[in-house]
């Protein structure tokens, strides 16, 4: 189960990273933006945490992108 999850919190981070880079952000001014942390940036795209659904929402807003772009 947790080799899932962890695959599972992989692809998002990796979507998520993919995401902002198109959208021509660094992680910096994401956190910038909405007040985060850049380790919590950084935790979402490595997957260490799992993201929020508002925050998904958020970011797929500033990114450009369906939330389900970042989650699948």
């Amino acid at each position: 189960f947790k080799k899932c999850t962890y695959t599972y919190m992989n692809g998002i981070g990796k979507n998520l990273k993919r995401a902002r880079a198109r959208a021509g952000f660094t992680q910096k001014e994401v956190e910038e933006a909405l007040g985060l942390r850049v380790l919590s940036i950084k935790d979402y795209e490595t997957g260490r945490l799992k993201l929020p659904a508002e925050l998904a929402t958020t970011l797929a807003g500033m990114y450009r992108v369906s939330v389900a772009e970042l989650l699948e």
